[in-house]
């Protein structure tokens, strides 16, 4: 199908996004990446993405448009300030105290091990769109290879670490990873398909984005996406997920599970992955009691 504008698009030549991308091939080209394209080939050796069980059959995924869709978790303004205390006496930045949260979530939910996720080591300035799309190309793997007798700490520490060596070797954009891998199709799952970003916006200016609900798009391409959304004192979770693989309900608890993680590690941050709660109110409650009822069915 083709849709006519009202109006011709001209695109300049100077655009600073295309030849951005132009130099980026020229360097692949002539094997200016070969160095770091090794090294991320090593890391992402037996790495795989979180093993997150999607709610839908793929023909009912099949039905359904690609449009995806989102959630939002408004966080307490004491649990934010909590949090900035707990990354400097730890010494990270809150991207990397976030970061290790999403991927204690992973673990707690999915029982996920040694799985990598993405992320831009920027947020996206708010500028021109040819550079809030140019943030997205250094989407880079980060690692978590932890066990659940870990501390939360201790995968803090890890999340500093892969930071500091993504940072040596940014210069290999995951779009040109992508295309070296051998079989690469849309029902394969890789690491940029579940991405972490830490989005921070002057107060001012932003006030009509507090509030908005359940956005029906998705800002970037993948089965789930976070962002930690922070404007001002003022902090939520905009949990961005493929339609057609999760239902409002499943990315919503998800949500909830993260806050209460959140709240677990500013209170305790040497807990063991393994001692951390994310049952809901009335979770528990309701297992045991669907445990006792199917009990005389096992005995």
């Amino acid at each position: 199908m083709i849709f006519h504008t009202p109006f011709e698009i001209n695109m300049k030549e100077d655009l600073r996004f295309s030849s951005f991308i132009k130099k980026e091939n020229k360097k692949l080209l002539d094997g200016e990446y070969k160095e770091q394209g090794e090294f991320w080939k090593k890391e992402l050796e037996n790495i795989s993405a979180p093993e997150f069980i999607k709610e839908f059959s793929q023909m009912d995924r099949d039905r359904k448009n690609l449009i995806g869709s989102e959630v939002q978790i408004s966080i307490p303004e004491n649990l934010v300030e909590k949090m900035e205390e707990r990354a400097k006496e730890l010494e990270v930045s809150e991207f990397m105290f976030q970061t290790a949260i999403y991927m204690a979530g992973i673990m707690k939910c999915t029982g996920s091990r040694n799985f990598a996720i993405s992320s831009p080591f920027t947020y996206r300035p708010e500028k021109k769109d040819e550079e809030a799309i140019g943030c997205y190309i250094y989407n880079t793997p980060l690692f978590c290879k932890k066990k659940d007798s870990d501390s939360f700490k201790s995968l803090v520490n890890e999340v500093k670490n892969d930071t500091f060596r993504g940072y040596m070797n940014i210069g290999y954009p995951n779009n040109f990873m992508i295309r070296e891998q051998a079989i690469h199709s849309l029902s394969e799952k890789t690491i940029f398909d579940y991405t972490f970003i830490y989005d921070v916006h002057e107060e001012h200016g932003c006030q009509d984005i507090i509030g908005k609900k359940d956005w029906d798009f998705c800002v970037y391409p993948g089965e789930i996406t976070v962002i930690y959304e922070k404007i001002g004192k003022n902090a939520f979770l905009r949990i961005q997920y493929r339609k057609e693989s999760f239902s409002q309900h499943y990315m919503k608890n998800f949500g909830k599970r993260l806050v209460g993680i959140m709240e677990q590690v500013c209170e305790f941050p040497d807990i063991f992955i393994k001692d951390m709660d994310i049952f809901l109110p009335g979770e528990r409650e309701h297992l045991w009691e669907w445990e006792r009822e199917r009990a005389p069915f096992f005995h």
